[in-house]
């Protein structure tokens, strides 16, 4: 039986088969914000099962851990805000407006925003601030950001 008792585990068992879901599946919303919440969420794994010990210098708090990951990676507060719009329907909270400027987000498949793609692959796009991000390379950016932080700090 699979257990998802650490921060490594939600990584591997979780946010990685998020990541094919979305690849597999590229004009998707459902599997676009799936892997934006996982990517999200595994903010949450990681500081409960590290902050406490010795070592840790990424903030005492989940909000100053929040501020780290988005020096570290801007576009992490893009994902936070998809993921927390996914939660409660519309941000209760912007993450990107000190980062990208915006104060709110939208997702729109590929071809919505002018009528052609912006590659040839569909995809999700993601408007912030007039600005716009292919969703899956966005996200493809802050995972691979958190793989970087867990081979650094021996996270496994």
């Amino acid at each position: 039986m699979t257990t998802l008792a650490r921060a490594v585990d939600f990584l591997r068992l979780v946010v990685e088969p998020d990541r094919y879901d979305a690849f597999q599946n590229p004009e998707s919303i459902r599997h676009g914000f799936h892997f934006c919440v996982s990517l999200f969420s595994l903010r949450d794994w990681v500081f409960n099962e590290f902050a406490t010990r010795p070592g840790w210098n990424y903030g005492a708090s989940i909000r100053e851990f929040q501020t780290y990951l988005e020096l570290q990676n801007p576009e992490y507060a893009i994902i936070s805000d998809i993921a927390n719009a996914a939660k409660h329907l519309h941000l209760k909270h912007s993450y990107t407006k000190g980062v990208a400027g915006a104060d709110h987000i939208a997702v729109f498949g590929s071809a919505a925003i002018s009528g052609s793609a912006i590659s040839s692959m569909p995809t999700l796009e993601v408007v912030v601030g007039g600005k716009v991000y292919q969703l899956l390379f966005t996200a493809e950016q802050v995972l691979m950001m958190w793989q970087k932080l867990f081979v650094e700090n021996n996270w496994d």
